[in-house]
């Protein structure tokens, strides 16, 4: 594990020492350091806690990273529960440089802040928060059966 030092935005060539005097000369690994994105919108702001819905996530500087060779620039979306008592996370889609979209997972109710990881989970985005609401049932449909021309009200229950 290796901290990577403040830099300006642009590719870097990676190199390894163990001595802090010499280099390993022959390295072709490059990082790119990218100007930190920002998400400033969240919609729908409010989910089933079934899940599956496809949200969009509005903001700057987001980036496809790129399959690295090893996956390592896989977008992420994290849903956060406002306690901190855990999150679910799923694959996002980075559609343009300010709009990237991520399917909500099963989850219980309650407020989750979403954040964006650009580089498979390695640093994320500040959230902004999501209502997760218990997904509605019906347990019956009163009548069953309506005529095609009327305006005959059903009643839910559920």
């Amino acid at each position: 594990k290796c901290d990577t030092p403040s830099q300006n935005a642009g590719f870097a060539r990676f190199q390894v020492s163990n001595n802090a005097l010499e280099f390993d000369g022959t390295s072709k690994q490059i990082i790119e350091f990218i100007v930190p994105h920002t998400i400033t919108n969240v919609s729908p702001s409010r989910a089933s806690s079934v899940g599956g819905l496809d949200i969009l996530v509005t903001g700057t500087g987001f980036v496809a990273g790129g399959e690295g060779e090893e996956g390592s620039n896989v977008v992420i979306c994290r849903f956060v529960r406002e306690d901190n008592t855990g999150f679910t996370s799923s694959r996002a889609v980075v559609r343009d440089e300010r709009t990237v979209s991520c399917i909500v997972p099963p989850q219980r109710t309650s407020l989750v802040y979403v954040e964006v990881s650009l580089n498979n989970g390695a640093e994320f985005s500040q959230g902004l928060p999501v209502e997760i609401y218990e997904a509605p049932t019906i347990s019956s449909v009163k009548p069953k059966h309506v005529f095609t021309k009327s305006d005959t009200f059903i009643y839910l229950t559920g």
